[in-house]
């Protein structure tokens, strides 16, 4: 009984860890995404263990634990108050019920099966169900039907775009059911390697070579991509486009804009071809339509009316205060766009929990954004060249692909918020990910990277300026 006990948790633990670090180092560990589950599998294969679930439990919260990671730092410093770790520990423990659900289910419902293909079914239905939900769905309790997209199982595959080729025709749920039936094959396999082993039985050799076969097949979607790689394409806007990521750490609003103007000025004057600057979100965090002067410095600065000027900042429109993109052309403001999708205790509390101890925690002193109604729209990045434009959350949690069939997308976001190099890097995949599954061409710019994604999920770095 107990030896039983700790080979079931050794394996829950095993699989948890690898899952998490899959998502945490992904540029080196990407390819456990394709092994984690084997350990539960496999010890799953014993008549003698079941697993329940408290086991389920024990394995979300050692995922999610060490997913969420860069989330409790987050939440720490921008609470300023250990109740920022409680909210964190309630969050993760709240995604380990639908892991305990999903363990829990799998094992009642594989129990009244006998076949071992019917059980992988089982397990790796529920289990694909327990990650659509936590990316999709799981944070409906706070009057949004939507999830945590940073656990979506796929992405770590991004790291080889190859493998997601299939992506936007087949979808995410039929990817990650194959990527889990793969799991429970191999390790039906293995376990039918080794009772052919001890027991001499040909039946046991005819098994594992069917399971090798099937999970050999499940493996087919992933490998598609690889015989219609192309080249990455670079558009010619990129030679004169600069990155401007600001300095100024002040809150005094002329003080931001006096060091943004001198940025400007050394900015061109040593990329002297510069016709687009783009500078990520909350760049100037202030409402810039209340400063006409400052547009006017900036426009001076830029030395050229050939420059256009792409800025993130604040725009103010009666007690309303938005999350704007501006376009900044002939000393004036061209075009706009706000934001339509707010962060969570970021930028907004929900309603029903909107409560002053919680308000006060994370947006003490701060006043809360509002989400905009009007549609999106396309800019203009040069004289050819239009762009959708996405405001960070909502480029997360868009699970709608664009209207507009040409175009770029433009992406800028305030990754600053991450002290934790790994959130910075989920997010980036992220990039990467709806550039596969929309097969949209993206413009990604934060204050930490800057990358232009092609349509296949292929990047080229864009250096950020250093004045």
């Amino acid at each position: 009984m107990i030896h039983d006990m700790i080979i079931s948790y050794s394996a829950v633990i095993l699989s948890g860890s690898l899952a998490a670090t899959a998502f945490l180092i992904p540029h080196y560990c990407w390819w456990f995404i394709f092994i984690f589950l084997i350990p539960v599998f496999y010890v799953n294969n014993s008549r003698s263990i079941i697993y329940s679930f408290k086991h389920g439990m024990v394995w979300g919260i050692l995922f999610l634990g060490l997913h969420m990671q860069g989330l409790l730092r987050v939440m720490v410093t921008k609470a300023q108050s250990p109740m920022g770790a409680f909210i964190w520990l309630v969050l993760v423990l709240y995604g380990a019920l639908y892991s305990g659900v999903s363990f829990w289910c799998a094992s009642v419902l594989s129990g009244y099966v006998n076949h071992g293909i019917s059980k992988i079914w089982c397990w790796a239905v529920f289990l694909c169900a327990f990650f659509l939900w936590i990316s999709n769905g799981m944070l409906f309790i706070t009057g949004r039907f939507e999830g945590y997209p940073l656990c979506n199982l796929l992405l770590p595959l991004t790291i080889i775009p190859q493998a997601l080729f299939l992506l936007p025709y087949c979808g995410s749920s039929v990817l990650i059911l194959f990527l889990l039936l793969w799991g429970g094959l191999v390790s039906a396999f293995f376990w039918s390697v080794r009772c052919s082993y001890h027991e001499k039985l040909s039946s046991n050799m005819y098994s594992s070579s069917y399971y090798l076969v099937l999970a050999l097949c499940c493996l087919i979607p992933f490998c598609v991509g690889w015989l219609r790689r192309q080249p990455i394409e670079l558009p010619d806007f990129l030679d004169r486009l600069v990155v401007l990521v600001p300095s100024s750490r002040s809150h005094n609003p002329l003080d931001v804009a006096q060091d943004i103007a001198e940025q400007l000025t050394q900015c061109v004057e040593k990329k002297r071809d510069t016709t687009l600057i783009i500078m990520p979100e909350s760049s100037y965090p202030f409402p810039l339509n209340r400063y006409q002067n400052i547009i006017e410095m900036w426009s001076e600065s830029l030395l050229s009316d050939d420059i256009t000027l792409i800025v993130g900042a604040h725009r103010c429109e009666g007690a309303n205060l938005y999350n704007t993109l501006y376009c900044i052309q002939f000393c004036r403001i061209t075009h706009s766009y706000d934001k339509k999708h707010l962060m969570l205790l970021g930028e907004y509390v929900p309603h029903h929990f909107n409560i002053s101890p919680l308000h006060n925690l994370f947006l003490y002193q701060k006043e809360q954004f509002t989400a905009s109604d009007v549609s999106r729209h396309m800019i203009p990045l040069n004289n050819t060249l239009l762009a959708t434009p996405y405001i960070c959350s909502e480029f997360y949690f868009d699970y709608e692909k664009p209207r507009e069939e040409k175009g770029t997308i433009l992406c800028i976001a305030n990754d600053s918020w991450f002290s934790s190099r790994s959130m910075r890097n989920l997010l980036c995949l992220s990039a990467f990910y709806r550039a596969c599954e929309w097969r949209k061409n993206i413009l990604y710019v934060t204050h930490h990277y800057a990358k232009w994604i092609d349509s296949g999920g292929y990047s080229w770095n864009i250096s950020l300026f250093q004045p």
